[in-house]
């Protein structure tokens, strides 16, 4: 039977439902058939496995993932993974309408052109719904920022040593202009001192010949006063005059020598200064090339918190799309922590935990009395606290175990009431508070102010607002006046006053594995407290949604 084939790798056809090396295992149909698949080639040829099989968990690298697929037939499934090891489809296959809509739910563009081309039906993709996000969403590694960190300090390394270079020629320029200076210092003091000794002699030889001119200017005179006499000193003036010139003219040109050496000395006096502007000139280039280092440092910083940013929304939207479309196929378990006294508050919040059809149990731990183990709280999916009249017996240990829990993977959901209240002594403290971990700081409690969950202000599509419609916080509204949240935190819903209602904490955010949420009410009803909030508005799907939302991870059972 002839088939049509794309230009594709033939190599991994012998490991087509192969057990060996395969990382990913598939229940298809009713009855069920097992098929057996390696992550990296159904991501490589589908959109919707690239995003669902990729998304954050150490355990999903190590360990073999299971899940269960309804509404799919064995024998389509199957056609659609050996086009995804082959790249072969049979062009007679009585399954190709069938194939084609699961090439648009798993978002396999090629598969979808050849069916499209085999039944003459132009490509297109919004014929169906598709359950799935189209867009591909960037995830956050922590492995990849630190690499990118690394390679930013190696960049930022190799210009601190451009600039220690430059520091080098500067050095050794500087240096020889140094030396030359001092040697037109010494050459300049070497030409004073020559025309100090030459100025000093000729001044000595002056004084000198000064001297002999008196003298021979008296002799002259007595002569010339003798030729006047005698009617013979025409000839003798003359040669007086003679010599007097000859004086005159010498002295001329020993000033003038004077002044020429003169005129060197601002000669060298400009070349100084010369130098000196060229040495600045070049300082105040190096400046301007550290200070462009900088700026260009500064950008490359902001790039990668922009880059951070980014990711953690991603990784956020993508695990509340994950958690709409998958469930959890076994039920989950709560443990709650509390330092409540009456036992028929309690009955109240655990039958509204139960209400829920996902969850199957809880546990009540009194931690007014005792603080849990960490492998007792380990055994349970999500923990619940909250107290009200009596504090924890040890506030410190417990918020230390909750940083454990969840960075171990657990869901963690605190109520503010009286837990977070900065003017009541129950509430919490330890690691949880010190380390920052919450979306929201301690503060004082606001009661006797009626309020109810403000439409306007909520994220419709989170799964903790998932069919909830109203909330009435009651007669009393028990509440902490905290309208602010710390850095990577979330708000999901506010009190029609402006205080927040609901609020989550990014795991990436904080370096941990598993959720916190904080809801800002008590948590009992008025079922049991006509001052509580009421049991017909649906507070009770926000306790349950927040433990369902906390409690799913990639790692557990899920089906489609």
């Amino acid at each position: 039977m002839t088939t049509y084939s794309l230009p594709f790798s033939e190599m991994f056809e012998e490991y087509f439902n192969s057990p060996e090396f395969s990382d990913l295992l598939f229940y298809v149909g009713d009855p069920t058939e097992t098929f057996y698949a390696n992550r990296i080639i159904l991501a490589s040829s589908s959109e919707f496995f690239s995003q669902s099989l990729y998304i954050t968990n150490p355990d999903l690298s190590i360990m073999r993932a299971e899940f269960t697929l309804t509404g799919v037939q064995p024998q389509v499934f199957k056609e659609y993974l050996k086009f995804c090891y082959t790249g072969a489809l049979n062009p007679k296959s009585k399954n190709l309408q069938a194939l084609r809509k699961l090439s648009i739910q798993f978002q396999t563009p090629t598969l979808l052109n050849l069916c499209n081309r085999f039944q003459s039906i132009p490509t297109t993709i919004s014929a169906f719904s598709i359950p799935v996000p189209l867009s591909k969403p960037v995830f956050y590694n922590t492995e990849h920022s630190e690499e990118g960190k690394n390679t930013n300090n190696s960049t930022n390394g190799s210009k601190k040593k451009n600039v220690g270079n430059l520091n080098l020629d500067l050095k050794k320029q500087t240096t020889i202009l140094n030396q030359e200076q001092e040697q037109q210092n010494l050459s300049t003091q070497k030409l004073d001192d020559n025309n100090n000794q030459i100025i000093e002699k000729e001044k000595e030889k002056e004084k000198v010949k000064e001297k002999e001119i008196g003298k021979v200017n008296e002799k002259n005179e007595n002569k010339h006063e003798m030729m006047i006499e005698n009617v013979q000193g025409n000839e003798t003036e003359k040669e007086i005059e003679i010599e007097i010139e000859k004086n005159e003219n010498k002295h001329e040109d020993k000033i003038e020598n004077v002044e020429g050496n003169k005129m060197e000395k601002q000669k060298i006096q400009e070349k100084e200064q010369k130098i000196e502007q060229k040495i600045e000139q070049e300082k105040d280039k190096e400046q301007e090339k550290e200070q462009e280092q900088k700026q260009e440092q500064e950008k490359e910083i902001r790039k990668e918190k922009d880059k951070r940013k980014k990711t953690q929304v991603y990784y956020q939207e993508s695990q509340e799309k994950l958690f709409h479309y998958f469930k959890p196929v076994r039920k989950i378990r709560i443990a709650i922590i509390t330092g409540e006294r009456d036992i028929s508050y309690l009955q109240n919040v655990s039958n509204l935990i139960l209400k829920s059809d996902t969850i199957e149990s809880v546990k009540v731990f009194r931690g007014s009395t005792e603080t849990p183990t960490f492998n007792e709280l380990k055994q349970f999916d999500a923990a619940f606290i909250y107290t009200s009249d009596e504090p924890f017996h040890d506030s410190v240990a417990i918020g230390d175990l909750l940083v454990r829990y969840v960075k171990d993977g657990g869901g963690c959901v605190i109520a503010s009431i009286n837990c977070l209240d900065s003017s009541d002594d129950k509430q919490i403290d330890g690691g949880i508070i010190n380390k920052r971990f919450l979306p929201i700081e301690k503060s004082p409690a606001l009661i006797n102010k009626k309020s109810r969950l403000n439409k306007k202000k909520i994220l419709q599509n989170h799964p903790i607002m998932k069919n909830v419609s109203n909330f009435d916080g009651g007669s009393y509204s028990f509440r902490i006046e905290t309208k602010t949240i710390n850095e990577g935190a979330k708000i999901i819903a506010t009190w029609e006053d402006g205080c927040i209602l609901a609020a989550e904490m990014s795991s990436r955010h904080a370096q941990i594995a598993g959720r916190i949420v904080v809801l800002n009410f008590w948590p009992p009803s008025s079922e049991i407290d006509k001052n509580c909030w009421d049991s017909k508005s649906d507070g009770h799907l926000l306790i349950s949604n927040s433990l369902e939302y906390v409690s799913f991870k990639l790692n557990n059972e899920f089906k489609c």
